[in-house]
């Protein structure tokens, strides 16, 4: 559906590229985030990532292929921007004065997750998200990451391993 309307954009109709926009949108300014943890960062980075398909109208065979090319896109932009920064620091958020014991628990699991997902490589961390999180399968992550399939399963192996070893460690 969403390859039929880029099409359609490709051929002029300006209004289908909402579809496009309406399904990436979200999923590119997520990804983004994970790299430069900037929100507004992330939006003008998946703003780009969306451009360059206004402006190039590349012949997609699948949506998969679409879908791998704009996550490359936006890996490449994100990436450049934290060299040009060196070093991006999130806006800290309001901490709140009284925690349900939900919000503690899930809080610490988040900690959890964030530590150990800290202690990992970049491309473990990098191959873990675009597969669990994102949801790309290993053909699209291979786009992506500029690997063979063989690498990347391979990379989801070791850095599974490696998650699982760091998570078991922090608790």
């Amino acid at each position: 559906m969403v390859l039929s309307a880029y099409e359609k954009f490709c051929r002029g109709e300006k209004e289908a590229f909402t579809v496009v926009t309406e399904k990436f949108a979200k999923p590119l300014s997520l990804y983004a985030y994970k790299i430069v943890h900037r929100h507004d960062i992330a939006e003008d980075v998946m703003m780009d990532a969306l451009m360059v398909l206004v402006v190039k109208k590349r012949r997609f065979t699948s949506q998969e292929h679409l879908t791998a090319f704009l996550y490359r896109i936006v890996r490449n932009k994100s990436i450049d921007i934290v060299r040009k920064r060196k070093r991006l620091v999130p806006l800290e958020e309001a901490k709140e004065l009284y925690l349900t014991y939900e919000e503690v628990k899930g809080r610490e699991s988040s900690e959890k997750y964030k530590s150990a997902m800290a202690n990992l490589p970049q491309a473990y961390r990098e191959a873990l998200v675009l597969s669990f999180e994102e949801g790309l399968s290993a053909e699209e992550i291979a786009f992506v990451l500029k690997k063979s399939k063989k690498q990347v399963y391979n990379l989801l192996f070791r850095a599974k391993n490696s998650f699982q070893k760091f998570y078991g460690e922090i608790r």
